[in-house]
């Protein structure tokens, strides 16, 4: 998933990175990094693309006691994918992000923070060390833009 004026530019490697400094490169940047936390490299995509603190420290340590399934082993038709995003608030420093996605039980929507730092958008985790708000139902796409028509 890539705008060729939102990012990300470097997808060469691990982490994609280099979004730009707009609305929309915040969106692009908080599916595409907290996309990249169940890939083998996670550990590189979380020490570049997650704000430094305790924060990022509680979800390393956190992330480190999943053990990843085979790619084989995962029931595909259960996992949900990013179907829309919505921007709740949008400065140069900072975003915040509503994803919406789509599973078998219909939709749901997760808030993901950011923060504009050393020249790219990086998530800001929760106290707790989530990526991301604990996971909503949605009953419509209202609000929402949709990645598909």
């Amino acid at each position: 998933m890539s705008w060729p004026t939102a990012g990300p530019v470097r997808t060469g490697g691990t982490p994609w990175w280099c979004f730009a400094h707009t609305a929309t490169g915040a969106v692009m940047a908080a599916h595409v990094i907290t996309s990249q936390m169940g890939m083998a490299d996670w550990e590189t995509v979380a020490e570049r693309q997650l704000v430094p603190g305790l924060a990022r420290d509680m979800f390393v340590f956190t992330r480190r006691t999943i053990e990843d399934a085979p790619s084989e082993e995962v029931d595909q038709a259960s996992v949900a994918s990013y179907v829309g995003f919505s921007v709740r608030s949008y400065a140069k420093s900072a975003a915040s992000v509503n994803l919406l996605m789509r599973g078998s039980d219909g939709f749901t929507g997760t808030t993901a923070n950011l923060r504009w730092e050393e020249g790219d958008w990086k998530i800001l985790p929760f106290g707790d060390g989530s990526l991301y708000s604990t996971l909503s139902p949605v009953q419509n796409t209202n609000g929402y833009l949709l990645w598909e028509t």
